[in-house]
Formats: C-alpha cells, sequence, structure tokens
C-alpha cells in the first residue's frame, strides 16, 4: 500500500455525523456485539445494546474509529460476553450464527482485487449448486476482498439445551463445511467460517487502511470487473487511489560469502644450539692468557 492514512478525529467525526450505518441487514442488531479500533489506540467493546445507527454512532463521539466491526454471532445478552474458557461465569446463549467466508487477495490493487472477486463469484456459485446456504449478500471489505454473507437452514445445532454444548455443535457443524469449501480449492479463510466469536467489518464503515467504506454489492456487481464498479463504492475524501497492480518488488540478490582468510604461513623453527663466551685474562696474573676453545660434537652451520 503506497501511502499509510493518518487519521484525525476531525476527519472521522465530519464523515460520521452526516452518514447513516445501514443495520437493516441484521435481523436484530441489540443482539449482537459491537467493536470498534479507537483512533487513540486501544479495541473498544460496545457495553450497550445497538438497536439504531443513531446509538452506535454516538457511542463512536468518546473516542472516533477507525475501524468497526460486528459479531457473526447473535446473543441472548450480548453484553460483556464471557470467554469460552471463563468456568466462574455461566456460559452465554448463543441464539444464531452467520455464515461467512472471508476471501482477500494481497496487496491492495485492481488486479488483485479482480482475482478475489473471480474467486468470490465462484464460491458463491458453488454454495448455490452444492449446498442449502441462503446468500444474504456479498461485501466489499473496503480493502483486499470480499466477504459472503448467509444463512444455514439447519438449525439442529441450536436445539441443543445446554449453552456451552450448543456452541461446540454450531462450531462443528461450520467447520465441516468450511472443510468441503476448502477441498473443494476455495482460497476462504481458514478461520473466520468456524469461530463463533469472531466478528466482521460492519458495511458502512470506513475501513481505516484505504479510507474506502465496507460496502454491501449490487447483486450483479459481483459478476462485472471490478473496474466498472468501483467508482461507485463511497470511499473518504482522504481515501488513497486503488494502484492498478501490485508494486514492482526488486528481488534480493545475496553475493556468496568470500572466505578472507589467508592460508597462515609457517615459520621453520630455527634449530637450537648454545654459544659461550669466556674471557682470556687470567684473574690475578699481568700479561698472562689462557687459551680457551671449543669444539662442536658436529659440525654444521653454526658458527
Amino acid at each position: 500500500m503506497s501511502r499509510i492514512l493518518n487519521w484525525s478525529e476531525d476527519e472521522l467525526s465530519s464523515y460520521y455525523e452526516d452518514r447513516e450505518i445501514d443495520l437493516s441487514w441484521i435481523n436484530k442488531s441489540s443482539r449482537h456485539q459491537f467493536r470498534w479500533k479507537s483512533l487513540k489506540g486501544p479495541w473498544i467493546t460496545s457495553d450497550r445494546r445497538i438497536s439504531s445507527s443513531k446509538k452506535l454512532i454516538e457511542l463512536f463521539s468518546k473516542s472516533m474509529p477507525t475501524d468497526v466491526y460486528v459479531s457473526t454471532s447473535s446473543w441472548l445478552d450480548p453484553i460483556n460476553l464471557p470467554r469460552i474458557k471463563d468456568t466462574k461465569r455461566p456460559s452465554p446463549i448463543l441464539l444464531d450464527h452467520l455464515v461467512v467466508f472471508d476471501i482477500d487477495i494481497r496487496p491492495f490493487c485492481l488486479t488483485r482485487l479482480e482475482e478475489a472477486r473471480k474467486a468470490t463469484l465462484n464460491l458463491r456459485n458453488w454454495l448455490i449448486d452444492n449446498t442449502d446456504i441462503k446468500i444474504r449478500h456479498i461485501t466489499f471489505s473496503g480493502s483486499k476482498g470480499f466477504h459472503i454473507i448467509g444463512d444455514d437452514p439447519d438449525r439442529k445445532s441450536f436445539s441443543e439445551p445446554d449453552p456451552l454444548l450448543r456452541e461446540e455443535k454450531v462450531k462443528s457443524q461450520r467447520k465441516q463445511l468450511l472443510n468441503q469449501v476448502i477441498e473443494a480449492g476455495h482460497p476462504v479463510d481458514k478461520v473466520v467460517t468456524a469461530d463463533t466469536r469472531r466478528v466482521i467489518r460492519l458495511p458502512g464503515t470506513i475501513h481505516g487502511k484505504t479510507g474506502w467504506v465496507c460496502t454491501i454489492l449490487n447483486d450483479e456487481w459481483i459478476e462485472l470487473p471490478v473496474n466498472e464498479w468501483t467508482n461507485k463504492i463511497p470511499k473518504h475524501d482522504s481515501a488513497i487511489k486503488i494502484p492498478k497492480k501490485p508494486p514492482i518488488r526488486i528481488p534480493k540478490f545475496s553475493l556468496p560469502k568470500i572466505n578472507l582468510r589467508f592460508p597462515s604461513k609457517k615459520i621453520a623453527s630455527a634449530s637450537q644450539y648454545t654459544s659461550l663466551e669466556l674471557s682470556s685474562h687470567v684473574s690475578g696474573t699481568n700479561d698472562r692468557s689462557a687459551f680457551v676453545s671449543w669444539l662442536p660434537r658436529k659440525w654444521g652451520d653454526i658458527r
């Protein structure tokens, strides 16, 4: 991605204060969990039930979001959900779980987005021909790909009275579907579909890294090349331009390591020898000298 967006509170608030986020595609938004990444840094989970766009945007006023998400599951009580492994609190009651497939192909550019569109179209057609999944819509994420959102008419798992076992059965049911999709060769995210605690990007909100708006597509758009409808996708005034092709990456060349060690020169060890120096002067005498000589045991080069 060629440019990094540096958002300000004013830029984000001016966008959301004049718009309404469409929540009508969610059966009961008050049963879903909403989360967003705030401009100030931390993630925030809504501590209130969200029944309208107005209530959601009112919560943004405390700290404007760069990215907004909604849970794929609906709960009897979506506020302050306990973790799956939390045994100290009662398990939450799962009411429904959307069938979601996420297809992303990096990097963010028209070429890769067109590849993702074709993959999404193929998956949509495969689901129609091979499953009973009822597709609600397809969403452009605002960046590298698409989400297929659907419903599973098989609700046997939801008849389980034990909340913990119910959630496990739903996860197992989604995992079976996900495995079928992967085995059929579709390039989907391997986690999103079977995760009952997953959140997905909320349509109508800005993608913080691109400035493009996550958008529910018209049914026929997914069958058309992306360059025929991307100009109809809403975006922030500060949004980056979608590159046509991936950036050119210069391959890295590594030279072979050269051993700069030079062979060590062996220093010839000299032969050891003994030298003796004597004075020929005899102590206590005048003008007398003694003849001293030394003969080696072996004649050689030593002189």
